[in-house]
């Protein structure tokens, strides 16, 4: 029972709207997510920036959210605001096929394992 105390069932769109705080700066906001349409797991979170980035959106795997801050409406990303800013530019008309992915997690230096569910528990 330890492991749920102060878990709480939430809705994914819920976390729409939430601001982005990297590791060293607050920008952006989750605009919308992908599910993965084999798994239905929530897979990635479209990143708004365009206040402070025009023109850009770019995605993040949601296992890379450190936390998210409820009474804070904050998702926490254990990475830095300048990588966020010059990954790969995401067009939601584009697939997000294999191809996509991988320039993904190769940009970020992360590992792929499909194996692995996409969204972490909090």
């Amino acid at each position: 029972m330890r492991q749920i105390e102060g878990k709480h069932l939430r809705s994914a769109q819920e976390i729409l709207g939430y601001h982005i705080q990297a590791k060293d700066d607050s920008f952006g906001h989750v605009a919308d997510f992908i599910i993965d349409d084999e798994t239905w797991r929530l897979q990635y979170l479209m990143i708004d920036s365009k206040n402070w980035l025009p023109g850009k959106d770019s995605i993040i795997d949601i296992g890379w959210i450190d936390s998210f801050d409820w009474n804070d409406k904050t998702a926490k990303v254990g990475l830095l605001r300048k990588q966020i800013e010059m990954a790969p530019k995401f067009d939601p008309c584009d697939p997000v096929n294999h191809d996509a992915q991988q320039r993904l997690y190769d940009y970020y230096g992360k590992p792929r394992d499909r194996e692995m569910p996409a969204a972490p528990i909090f």
